[in-house]
């Protein structure tokens, strides 16, 4: 809009303004907080002394995954004898009852020999996979040079994960260094004759020569070109194999057993089959209920996520008021913000959202979509907002939980538009009025009737009819 004022005779003055034609919009701005479609505090369900943290922060981890242990040796133990409660009193089923008794005491125990079975696999398994991540270890240079002495891997590989492990050798002023990195980290010194530690890993390193250790060695797990990896993959492959097989032919016979019961039930049963099949009923709600107090000493992610803080440690007593860990799914953002009353009846679901995140600076802009609108308004201090959800489309691994974010939302945008100044629009009777400039030298004006439109940023609004592009309207001033 070009504007300027002209004296008038009377003493006052007014302001020419002409019409804008281009594009009309309307943005909503807001101040939010980018937070995890998944953030979970865990903590144990009982008390006691921590035994193991099996991650670390920054690990992704996958539903179900065991991510620390507390101390279980004495809930082991009561596990322990109510299983012996409970095959105790199955042994008396087996002596006084038949029928449906005997049926259920097969179903008993065909669905424990299918635990037994997933357990005795499950580990030959895990000792399979441990083989194969210990396929022979080898070092290998990333440096061209024929001169370069390739150092010797030894030891049992323990951290269980897939990989590699980088070891990068320097001089430094106590003699030739190393520093590891990748699954695990750590340094040394490099020795000819002393293997030392790869970090926690489990593998040991000892230098041939010394003189040339400035390079860099990969240690891919499992070694894919070690002369027994064939051998252990198949090996593993055959583990897994060897146990789809045997769990489905134990739960094969679970449904045979299920099956057979639902044939042979009786609605009768003397007084000593009904008080032996309460006691089995009583010995595995024992069972139940101390396997579940073992289940509270062992903490498991309830969901997909990375673990984002950890707040024990080993050795020490926690309980379940204390938060152990923060599990959030870090693949999945979106940003948090409240709109005003005024402005929520413009937003809308799906309607793009350019987002800048504070932290990365305002020439970043991430694109997002509204996913949500709280249909219910938060007040404070007198200020009624609304709750909107924008889910971050572009993904960028620096963009992290609790960072602030401004988000832009463009509810409409119309091309090619004549627009002008709300201000310059004066309403009488239902309808518009502009003052459309008649004689500028004389300073003389009009009013005429126009049928005005939405009205977008900057407080313009949209001139439907009435006026043209070359027309000029006054702003009157006192």
């Amino acid at each position: 809009v070009t504007a300027f004022s002209l004296a008038r005779g009377n003493g006052s003055s007014f302001t020419v303004i002409t019409p804008r034609q281009g594009v009309l919009s309307e943005t909503v701005r807001a101040t939010g907080q980018v937070t995890s479609s998944t953030d979970l505090n865990l903590s144990f369900g009982s008390q006691g002394e921590v035994r193991q943290v099996l991650v670390s922060v920054g690990e992704k981890v996958l539903k179900d995954a065991i991510l620390a242990t507390l101390d279980s040796r004495s809930l082991l133990a009561s596990v322990t004898q109510a299983r012996a409660t409970l095959l105790s009193a199955e042994a008396k089923v087996k002596q006084t009852g038949e029928g449906v008794l005997r049926a259920n005491v097969a179903l008993v125990n065909a669905r424990r020999d299918l635990e037994a079975t997933k357990i005795t696999h499950d580990s030959l398994v895990s000792s399979a996979y441990h083989e194969l991540l210990n396929s022979t270890p080898e070092a290998f240079s990333t440096d061209t040079r024929d001169d370069i002495s390739v150092p010797l891997i030894s030891g049992t590989y323990k951290l269980g994960k897939e990989g590699t492990i980088t070891l990068s050798g320097y001089y430094s002023s106590g003699g030739s260094s190393f520093r590891v990195s990748g699954l695990t980290t750590g340094s040394g010194m490099a020795t000819t004759n002393n293997p030392q530690p790869l970090g926690d890993s489990g593998l040991y390193v000892t230098f041939p020569n010394t003189s040339l250790i400035v390079s860099d060695w990969v240690i891919s797990i499992p070694n894919k070109k070690a002369s027994d990896y064939l051998t252990n993959l198949n090996a593993y492959n055959n583990a897994v194999k060897a146990r789809a097989q045997a769990v489905s032919k134990a739960q094969s016979v679970v449904d045979e057993k299920v099956a057979d019961l639902s044939i042979k039930r009786d609605p009768t049963f003397s007084a000593d089959t009904d008080l032996a099949r309460a006691e089995v009923l009583g010995a595995q709600g024992g069972l139940e209920s101390a396997i579940s107090k073992y289940e509270d000493t062992i903490l498991r992610a309830p969901a997909n996520g990375t673990i984002t803080k950890i707040d024990v440690k080993y050795g020490e007593t926690t309980d379940t008021n204390t938060p152990a860990m923060v599990l959030q799914d870090l693949d999945n953002l979106y940003v948090e913000a409240l709109i005003n009353e005024s402005n929520i009846t413009s937003i809308a679901l799906d309607q793009t959202v350019a987002i800048t995140i504070d932290a990365l600076g305002v020439d970043k802009v991430f694109a997002g979509k509204v996913v949500h609108v709280d249909p219910a308004s938060l007040t404070t201090d007198g200020v009624v907002n609304y709750k909107i959800k924008v889910s971050l489309i572009d993904k960028n691994p620096l963009i992290r939980p609790g960072m602030n974010a401004e988000i832009t939302i463009t509810a409409y945008s119309k091309e090619n538009v004549l627009s002008i100044p709300r201000a310059s629009v004066s309403t009488r009777d239902g309808k518009s009025y502009v003052n459309v400039i008649t004689n500028e030298k004389r300073h003389t004006f009009e009013e005429r009737e126009i049928k005005t439109g939405v009205t977008g940023d900057g407080n313009q609004i949209e001139v439907v009819s009435g006026l043209t592009a070359n027309d000029r309207i006054t702003l009157t001033v006192k």
